[in-house]
Parts: structure tokens; C-alpha cells; sequence
């Protein structure tokens, strides 16, 4: 779910991913919410959308991608988001720009 208000000013997204582990069914939530940023005078839709790419992109020249198995061709989002190491990594560098998503985790019985 992405919601863009006015997208240089405000950006508010939901990512939300379901498994089944040890007979659970588990629901990961990851928030953000990204306001214009008058002090660099970077709009909310760059953080959002340039961020990852540049950060996805640093992966590919510094060799992660291939070594976690990604040699060719387009890799959507889903797939770079099953190799915790990549998807951490994307994480990380997107905080220490200020770009951070606020995880939560429902458990249920199935």
C-alpha cells in the first residue's frame, strides 16, 4: 500500500509480507512515512524511489547481487527480498539517510 501526498512533500507506504513457520502464520509489517527535507531540499519521492535504486545499484557493482545468485537480467523486488543479507544491507543504507521503516510482527495460530 503506497499513499503519495503532494510526492515531493510527503510519501507513506505499508509493506506487508505473510508466512507460515512452525505451524504460525506470521505477518511482517514494514512503515514509512518521508516529509520533504528542507535542510537538504530532497523531496519525500526521491527518498522513496532513487535511495533504493542507487543503493540496489552500489550491490550490483560491488559484486553482492551476483554472489547472492541474482548474474543477469531485471530482479524485482520480490525476489532481492527472500536474501536476508540483501535485504538488511538495503535496510542499512537506507537509515543512514534517514530513510527508516518501522518493522512489526503479528503471530497468529493457523
Amino acid at each position: 500500500i503506497v499513499l503519495f501526498l503532494f510526492p515531493a512533500l510527503v510519501v507513506v507506504m505499508r509493506v506487508l509480507s505473510r508466512s507460515i513457520v512452525e505451524g504460525k502464520q506470521i505477518e511482517d509489517r514494514y512503515d514509512l512515512h518521508l516529509a520533504y527535507d528542507d535542510a537538504t531540499d530532497t523531496t519525500s519521492m526521491s527518498k522513496s524511489t532513487a535511495l533504493p535504486c542507487c543503493c540496489i545499484a552500489r550491490m550490483h557493482l560491488d559484486g553482492s547481487l551476483k554472489s547472492a545468485g541474482f548474474t543477469s537480467g531485471v530482479v524485482s523486488p520480490e525476489l532481492l527480498g527472500l536474501h536476508p543479507a540483501i535485504t538488511q544491507r538495503l535496510l542499512d543504507e537506507q537509515a543512514t539517510r534517514g530513510v527508516i521503516y518501522r518493522r512489526s510482527q503479528i503471530q497468529t495460530n493457523l
